[in-house]
């Protein structure tokens, strides 16, 4: 918990910022996301605990790949990704857009947040080595993670005020992207209303 609060100040803003319902099926993505998914079940009252899975390292119950993710279509409404994307190309990131895509549900979320890209070259040459954990660095901006975004299929892109973030000191960007995937049943929905998970 001490590491959530230094480096993933900004979800405990979340359950305020979304807000989380008691039927919400959450998934946290990334090396901090089983403390993350733990952080959330204190603080919201769900139905059913947030899951967590990480692309390399301990600390997730399940392993995953970004263009792979182990859920089935339509099986989670939240899905949050923090600090993650700057260690993905454009290829990786859209990859792993299309496969929140797919697991969410019609009205479903995806929250990310990383550093954002600094207008000033020199800015980003000093986070590139800030953040430099043995692979390249990709900072990016709303606009590119919006295009990014609408090609993965996401209706509705937004900014997110998540902050303050204590490490790596700097600006932040927070990104809450939601899925429309209108059918004969999702169609008779409410606004913002989700399906109930198949089976369930």
């Amino acid at each position: 918990m001490p590491r959530v609060v230094v480096r993933e100040t900004g979800a405990f803003l979340l359950p305020a910022l979304l807000p989380l319902r008691a039927q919400d099926r959450l998934l946290v993505v990334g090396e901090n996301g089983a403390a993350i998914a733990s952080l959330l079940d204190s603080r919201c009252p769900l139905e059913t605990a947030p899951l967590s899975a990480g692309f390399a390292g301990p600390g997730s119950e399940l392993r995953a790949e970004p263009g792979s993710l182990p859920f089935a279509d339509a099986s989670l409404t939240v899905l949050v990704c923090p600090h993650q994307t700057r260690r993905w190309d454009d290829d990786t990131l859209l990859a792993f857009l299309r496969e929140a895509w797919r697991v969410l549900t019609h009205n479903g979320v995806l929250v990310a947040w990383d550093v954002a890209r600094s207008r000033s070259g020199r800015v980003n040459a000093v986070w590139a080595r800030l953040l430099d954990d043995g692979g390249p660095v990709r900072l990016r901006t709303f606009a590119e993670v919006g295009r990014i975004g609408r090609e993965a299929g996401f209706a509705w892109i937004q900014t997110l005020a998540l902050r303050p973030f204590l490490w790596p000191p700097g600006p932040r960007l927070a990104v809450l992207m939601r899925k429309e995937h209108y059918d004969e049943q999702t169609v008779q929905l409410a606004e913002g209303e989700t399906p109930p998970l198949a089976g369930g």
